[in-house]
């Protein structure tokens, strides 16, 4: 099978910050925080997204992910370790750091094949006391669909050690391109917080990342700073 073009690879080591900023949009509506303004684009918002919790979040990644330090320093580090084999893709990570939407991230991971970044996995989260999954289910269903998702569907599964949500999505493959990108988010409810974790792809077969995804998730746990 042929490699995927290293543009439609790029815009999917970045492209579940849409997905994260229409749970933020959600989220931040049902807890009165303020939000970002929805936009139909992948590009990083210019606004942090939302606030990290009380808890650290622990991602296991499986072999060619590895996770980036949410810092200047981690962003800045991976832009040089890319920008020779990938110019395009550093540009993006560059554009994330001057934004800052990376501050409001718990996690942020990406997925390589060689040197090209076939994948990314980021986590936020929000307090939410007193909101359920039934409630929160069709609202972020209908964000998704209203920049753009196709194929939204849901069903259950643990997240985070307690009953959660996964969403699975299509996503169009950046503005004005024909191809598309696959998406699962992982959303749980714990001790008032709502937490989620994204993962996207860009392979025409998605199911060998769509597996580290669930393999991601199924070893993810909170440990109290």
């Amino acid at each position: 099978m042929p490699s995927q073009p290293p543009r439609r690879r790029l815009r999917a080591a970045t492209a579940s910050a849409a997905v994260t900023i229409a749970l933020a949009l959600v989220l931040g509506a049902c807890s009165g925080a303020a939000s970002p303004s929805p936009s139909p684009s992948p590009s990083p918002t210019p606004t942090a997204i939302v606030s990290p919790g009380a808890a650290e979040l622990r991602i296991p990644l499986p072999s060619g992910w590895h996770e980036i330090e949410l810092t200047e320093v981690g962003l800045q580090a991976e832009i040089d370790a890319l920008v020779a084999t990938n110019p395009e893709a550093a540009e993006t990570i560059r554009q994330l750091l001057a934004s800052g939407a990376f501050e409001g991230f718990l996690f942020y991971g990406i997925g390589y094949e060689g040197t090209e970044p076939i994948g990314n996995v980021t986590a936020v989260t929000f307090p939410m006391p007193g909101l359920g999954l039934d409630t929160l289910t069709p609202l972020i269903t209908g964000q998704l669909e209203q920049i753009g998702a196709t194929d939204v569907r849901t069903s259950e599964r643990t997240v985070l050690g307690t009953p959660g949500l996964v969403i699975d999505y299509h996503a169009q493959d950046g503005e004005g391109a024909s191809g598309t990108i696959t998406g699962r988010a992982y959303v749980a409810i714990v001790e008032g917080a709502v937490y989620d974790i994204t993962v996207t792809c860009a392979a025409a077969d998605p199911a060998p990342c769509l597996a580290d995804a669930d393999a991601m998730v199924d070893g993810a746990t909170l440990v109290a700073r």
